[in-house]
């Protein structure tokens, strides 16, 4: 841990200067210059919310205003009305830095949204490996222009250096990502977001902890469900869980016990789980319970998921794997998942 808390430091040095490098251009032509500038700016909201989330009384430091403002400062980028004119939106990055270079970019641009769960939860590691990427596909474009007199044939090169770096990585963390998303899925280890949930929930900030952005509507749900008694939430989740289980019996399926349940359910719902995990441990069930990925490129949902920011930030997104889903990698992701 000690290596990845160093490796995590360096980083966030790296992209700070990054920061400035990109302030004045740096030797990049000024609309690279402006995407790098951009993304960096990004990163280090994601290195504030670690911080606010992880040292000293976290977010129950900070009144819910301070919160909603820090929020929406970590996600302004991608707002409806901001979006448009973001290097995370594709549309506008293709038509500021051309097709290739543009889709690439805004690509990177999209990684600091799928670190956001891992930086409240403290996984610096998975948010290091990230960091590490967005580096060295910087470093990339910052060597092509200083080695190419053409600004074409330097945004050509390093587009094509920088894809084959994203496949890379892609490749080599593989079996790393494989192996978080058996544990997300299939795992009942004790975890930030079960944490949070056996926790006293009538403190809304508890919403905050998560890294995802949180509606109104969100803040709602968690209020309305905080004017039931316990004798009520234990009713409505036996009813739950009893027709779950008849369903269940009707398609002949086997109910083991010490089996395993994961529960997928909106952000603001954590106090119907709480009595839903209860009741099924009454049956000698094991409960589960994940952060879903605040940006899933995958359009998979499983574990706690909020509300959709932007849809139209997310649907551009969805397919950004064929940037290296090929013959070759999805024999590796299978031989992953066999090991």
């Amino acid at each position: 841990m000690d290596i990845i808390k160093e490796r995590y430091e360096l980083a966030v040095e790296r992209i700070n200067e990054i920061e400035k490098e990109c302030g004045v251009t740096d030797g990049l032509p000024e609309k690279e210059a402006w995407a790098f500038r951009s993304t960096a700016a990004v990163w280090k909201r994601v290195f504030a919310l670690n911080k606010l989330v992880n040292e000293g009384k976290g977010v129950y430091g900070k009144t819910p205003e301070e919160l909603k403002k820090f929020y929406d400062e970590l996600y302004a980028n991608v707002f409806p009305g901001a979006y448009e004119k973001s290097i995370e939106n594709p549309a506008y990055a293709v038509k500021k830095l051309k097709r290739k270079t543009g889709r690439l970019l805004s690509v990177v641009a999209s990684e600091p949204y799928g670190s956001m769960n891992d930086a409240a939860n403290n996984n610096l590691e998975a948010v290091t490996i990230k960091l590490e990427l967005f580096i060295e596909v910087y470093c990339i474009f910052k060597d092509a222009y200083e080695e190419f007199d053409s600004a074409a044939e330097a945004s050509k090169n390093a587009t094509m250096r920088a894809r084959k770096a994203y496949y890379s990585f892609k490749t080599d963390y593989l079996d790393f990502y494989t192996d978080a998303y058996i544990d997300g899925r299939y795992s009942d280890t004790v975890n930030r977001p079960r944490a949070i949930i056996d926790a006293d929930l009538t403190d809304l900030r508890y919403l905050y902890m998560y890294g995802d952005y949180v509606n109104e509507s969100e803040l709602k749900i968690a209020a309305h469900l905080n004017t039931f008694s316990d004798e009520e939430m234990d009713r409505m989740a036996e009813t739950l869980v009893e027709g779950f289980m008849r369903g269940f019996r009707a398609l002949n399926g086997k109910f083991k016990e010490n089996g395993l349940a994961d529960l997928t359910f909106p952000t603001g719902f954590e106090r119907m789980a709480k009595h839903i995990f209860k009741s099924l441990e009454k049956r000698k069930c094991r409960c589960s319970v994940k952060n879903s990925f605040v940006f899933d490129r995958y359009g998979d949902c499983y574990g706690i998921y909020p509300e959709n920011l932007n849809s139209q930030f997310y649907f551009d997104h969805l397919n950004d794997r064929a940037l290296w889903y090929d013959r070759k990698f999805v024999s590796n992701s299978a031989e992953s998942l066999k090991n």
